[in-house]
Formats: C-alpha cells, sequence, structure tokens
C-alpha cells in the first residue's frame, strides 16, 4: 500500500500525470457538468441519397467551459436497409454538430446478397464522438443519414416499439 503525508494534496483531489514527463500531481478530478438527452420514436423512411436530418434527436447543449469535453453518444434501437432486386443495400450515418455543413464521424452500414434476390438489413447502431467545447456559444448535434444504395432505409422502422436517444455529456478538465 501507498501512504502519503497529509500535508501533500487536499480533499476531493486526485493523483495524475502533470505536463512534465514521468511526474505525478494532485489535482481536480473531471466531473460531469451537465448531460442533455433526447429520445424519441419517431420513425423516418426516405429513399433520398442526399443527407437528411432526423431532427427529432437534434440535441442543443451550451457548454460552461471552453476547455470541457463534450461527449456525443448516440444510441438507434434499429436502422433497417432494403434492397428488392441487386445485391447490395448501404445507409450512410453521420453526426454533425454545425447543421451538416461538416460531419463528426460518417459511418457506412452495407450489407450484401450474394444469391441477387434482394436485401433487408437490421441493425442496432451506437456511436460515440469525444471533442473539446473549444468555446462557451451554443450547439446543437444533428444526425443525419442518406441512402448509399439500396431501396429505402428506415430509422426507428416499428414506430412505438424502438426508442433512440442522443446525450451530450459535458465533463469538466
Amino acid at each position: 500500500s501507498l501512504k502519503l503525508p497529509a500535508t501533500i494534496g487536499t480533499a476531493g483531489q486526485v493523483l495524475k500525470n502533470s505536463s512534465t514527463a514521468g511526474t505525478l500531481e494532485f489535482g481536480a478530478a473531471g466531473k460531469v457538468l451537465q448531460v442533455v438527452t433526447t429520445t424519441t420514436q419517431a420513425n423516418h423512411t426516405s429513399t433520398s441519397s442526399s443527407y437528411q436530418n432526423v431532427d427529432e434527436l437534434n440535441t442543443a447543449i451550451t457548454p460552461t467551459a471552453s476547455n470541457s469535453l463534450l461527449i456525443a453518444m448516440l444510441d438507434v434501437s434499429l436502422i433497417r436497409i432494403y434492397e428488392n432486386n441487386s445485391h447490395e443495400a448501404q445507409a450512410f450515418v453521420s453526426l454533425s454538430d454545425d447543421a451538416g455543413s461538416s460531419y463528426l464521424t460518417v459511418n457506412a452500414l452495407t450489407g450484401r446478397d450474394y444469391g441477387g434476390s434482394g436485401i433487408r438489413i437490421d441493425w442496432s447502431y451506437n456511436l460515440t464522438h469525444v471533442k473539446t467545447a473549444g468555446s462557451t456559444s451554443a450547439r446543437t448535434y444533428y444526425l443525419y443519414m442518406k441512402l448509399g444504395q439500396g431501396d429505402a432505409y428506415e430509422f426507428n422502422p416499428a414506430v412505438n416499439e424502438n426508442f433512440s436517444t442522443m446525450s451530450i455529456w459535458e465533463i469538466a478538465q
């Protein structure tokens, strides 16, 4: 066991790496400053190859400190992609914090049917993205989807049976 003198550190502090390599220091522990959550059962079906906002999951947060970490967590109960006549179905799921001008993440969900008779793919989808707030300006996180290949995609296909959630955590540094 390691026992430190009572004169080192104060209550509530943690031992952490310092800014000097190979040394330790006492400092404040990170803590959760706020959590904002949006949940929806809304269904979206689209055949568009352009990004569509799943607006029921738009989640706004105003950071309390510019050096806070913002952790965006997305939990989608079900995404379904259809293709009735070919070999591949694909949808793109993207997270943005600037209304779709750029994307923090872009993920492709793809399924293949090597028999060529069509395909229906169901996915549960989770995503976590971490970034430094950079300012205390309000921002909104958005979920965007588009069809890459196939006939259509559905978000929360069984209305009132699937729940999807976006949570934004602000963590003090």
